[in-house]
């Protein structure tokens, strides 16, 4: 069974009115309150424990909140519709705004975070490891978070764009991974975030272990979302040089001294491994598929994904990827925290 995380605690003590703004991520709405420096403990905590209780603004929104909760109390996945016609003028207004700032901003939650484009997900906890020494094309070892021996507490949302939760329909993949840099689970630090996707677009897939992603993804060509495409393309666009890449720079500065030199690979691919035994369930929700169950947590089988790195490959067929490392992941749920809070700060293209 899935692992939905509970919301009781929040639905009986919704608060009342607070002033709200709308701040717009490149896939986001989101809420003014938020925490940027946390530690792992609190952002689990969010993620999985529904330790933070959401915001509200106005009895429609305190209805839709309390329709939410309802969804992930009774242990269902929510299905949150996401359509081309939601992105009306007043909506793409407030995304150029804010999608420039939201390109600096370090939070890791906030108390309502309306996700526009990838609403539906789950979340992961565990550990990023480097097994393996990686090099620059100089025969430079990288740093940071990508030095051979590193291991960082994690926390990651796999996701799919629209709304085709299904295999065997066109999903477009995506992961958020937020990165600790530490494996004290108390200590409070800046996270360093990144970002991977399969096909922007949409492709289809009998698996989501058989969808490895990368932070320069391939764009690919479906008619069904050319509307959408067209309505907030432009807008991403304007606010960052190169929107279809995220950098991943930032992980090689981590735990650096301020006058050490940080050593980056520019392309970055994450593989899903399939599980033990692992079998094909045409037609089985990707939330489903991924999950941990009950039984593997007792056996302590982990969700796990093969980092990739290179300077010159960018899809994944492409030679010239070095093998690092792994996402190793304990720990897995479907939660109000997860689709409605947790943030991720995006890198910008410097």
């Amino acid at each position: 069974m899935i692992c939905l995380a509970r919301s009781k605690m929040m639905s009986a003590r919704l608060l009342s009115q607070v002033s709200l703004f709308s701040f717009v991520t490149a896939a986001s709405l989101i809420t003014v309150q938020h925490a940027s420096a946390s530690s792992y403990q609190q952002v689990y905590e969010v993620v999985f424990n529904e330790a933070l209780q959401p915001e509200v603004s106005g009895e429609q929104a305190d209805a839709e909140i309390q329709q939410e909760l309802a969804v992930y109390e009774a242990g269902q996945l929510p299905a949150y519709k996401v359509t081309s016609g939601q992105f009306t003028k007043k909506v793409r207004e407030k995304l150029a705004t804010r999608s420039e700032q939201t390109l600096n901003d370090e939070a890791d939650y906030y108390g309502r975070l309306d996700k526009l484009v990838h609403s539906n997900g789950i979340c992961m906890a565990g550990t990023w490891q480097i097994t393996e020494s990686g090099k620059n094309g100089e025969g430079q070892p990288y740093t940071g978070m990508f030095a051979k021996d590193a291991k960082s507490l994690f926390i990651g949302r796999l996701s799919v764009a629209l709304s085709d939760t299904k295999q065997g329909e066109h999903q477009a993949f995506g992961m958020a991974g937020k990165i600790f840099g530490t494996n004290d689970p108390t200590q409070s630090v800046t996270t360093e975030s990144f970002f991977v996707a399969d096909v922007l677009t949409g492709a289809l897939r009998d698996s989501v272990f058989v969808a490895p992603m990368t932070n320069k993804p391939k764009i690919g060509f479906r008619f069904s979302v050319l509307s959408l495409g067209l309505k907030i393309g432009p807008i991403f666009s304007k606010a960052d040089k190169d929107a279809g890449m995220r950098p991943i720079n930032g992980i090689a500065q981590m735990g650096l001294a301020a006058d050490a030199k940080p050593v980056s690979p520019k392309y970055m691919m994450l593989s899903p491994m399939k599980p033990e035994n692992y079998q094909m369930n045409p037609g089985i929700d990707f939330r489903q598929e991924f999950a941990l169950t009950p039984q593997e947590t007792a056996k302590n089988i982990t969700r796990d994904f093969a980092i990739y790195v290179s300077e010159t490959a960018t899809k994944p067929e492409d030679n010239g990827w070095q093998h690092i490392g792994y996402i190793k992941a304990d720990k897995t749920a479907v939660s109000y925290g997860c689709d409605r809070q947790l943030h991720f700060a995006h890198p910008k293209v410097s």
